[in-house]
């Protein structure tokens, strides 16, 4: 697949589950406590984007994982980040919210993130052996 059609598909998957997200979240969290929901998508979207440039300029696999490994370490620490500025600027129901939201966001991305390049290296590889 092409760069563009692989972002173009993790858009439209990121905007679904944002929106999925959201009403989920609406059930749980008032409406007027909902009011930083959108940055959580944005971070994960923005995080992600960067895995597919990352994937594309570097081809061989040992530095590929090696780029991999920093990714999930600044991405982790953009998370900390993330996590504690919440924790310092919002009231703690909102900020219990936020942290819980977060969290859930995180461990559904990264089963997302990690099956998305082993398919992709699997059908790298597979069409290496093929030609």
């Amino acid at each position: 697949m092409t760069l563009s059609k692989n972002i173009a598909i993790f858009t439209l998957g990121m905007l679904i589950v944002a929106w999925a997200g959201y009403f989920i979240a609406g059930l749980l969290i008032s409406e007027t406590e909902l009011w930083w929901y959108p940055f959580i998508p944005l971070v994960f979207y923005i995080m992600g984007i960067s895995l597919f440039f990352v994937k594309k300029k570097v081809s061989d696999r040992q530095k590929l994982a090696n780029w991999y490994m920093l990714l999930k370490l600044g991405k982790l620490l953009v998370s900390i980040v993330v996590i504690l500025l919440a924790f310092f600027s919002l009231e703690k129901v909102a900020a219990r919210d936020f942290i819980f939201t977060f969290a859930v966001y995180y461990l559904l991305y990264i089963i997302f993130e990690s099956a998305t390049l082993y398919w992709s290296e699997k059908r790298k590889k597979k069409n290496e052996e093929t030609a």
